[in-house]
């Protein structure tokens, strides 16, 4: 077995579950990124990590490496849409709790943003480190 895939694939689950325990992280990307964008990119970057058995790094495997921030971006451009779509009724506000509901769908369109933009840069950042180790070890 490749010892540098495989400690790559457990240093990125162990950042992930102290994460999970100590800050919570689970259930703030849940609440956070309405649209389970991010949540689909981690199943898909985990499937792809634990595919490759740290042997090979194929033409698949790259395409989701590659594919991570882009959906990130998606997931920002609906964050936006999400913010936008509150801000176009600015105009019939007529209470401070109007205000208020406004505000809180535009930061959650800016939460569901920034959160997939970051989840598709780390997930990228953490597959590129193990196609590394296996491209290192196959040459």
């Amino acid at each position: 077995m490749n010892w540098r895939w495989w400690l790559a694939l457990n240093v990125g689950l162990l950042a992930f579950i102290l994460g999970v325990y100590k800050f919570d992280l689970l259930e703030e990307i849940l609440t956070r990124d309405t649209t389970y964008i991010t949540t689909t990119m981690m199943v898909a970057a985990l499937i792809t990590s634990i595919t490759t058995k740290g042997k090979t790094w194929t033409h698949w495997h790259e395409f989701v490496t590659d594919l991570m921030p882009r959906v990130g971006l998606i997931g920002t451009v609906i964050g936006f849409m999400i913010s936008l779509d509150a801000s176009s009724v600015a105009d019939s506000l007529e209470t401070i709790d109007d205000v208020k509901t406004m505000i809180v769908v535009v930061l959650s369109g800016m939460s569901v943003a920034l959160t997939t933009t970051l989840a598709g840069l780390v997930l990228q950042v953490w597959l590129d480190v193990q196609k590394r180790s296996i491209r290192d070890t196959e040459a």
